[in-house]
């Protein structure tokens, strides 16, 4: 498993990094930029990188890039880790 704290982090970890990342696991709304934003500069790099958004909000779409967010897995905060357990093995699953 890789862990970093900021967008600008996930994609320098990424880009040198060689082999396969499987699951993009982000919040919607970071600092620097939105995990939606983050999750298309992935995929445009990585496009079979699977990605789980997550976020607090009650209406995530008004968040980020909200084409993006309708078409990619998410889960809604607070959740149990077996709720969140249960919705990576579905994403990584699809």
């Amino acid at each position: 498993m890789l862990e970093v704290r900021t967008a600008e982090e996930a994609l320098f970890l990424s880009n040198g990094y060689e082999h396969p990342i499987h699951l993009l696991r982000t919040d919607i709304v970071l600092s620097a930029r939105p995990g939606t934003k983050l999750a298309e500069e992935l995929l445009s790099k990585r496009p079979a990188l699977k990605v789980l958004l997550i976020s607090g909000h009650v209406n995530q779409s008004h968040v980020g890039h909200a084409s993006l967010t309708s078409q990619l897995p998410f889960i809604q905060k607070p959740f149990t880790n077996e709720v969140l357990l249960a919705k990576v093995r579905e994403v990584l699953d699809v």
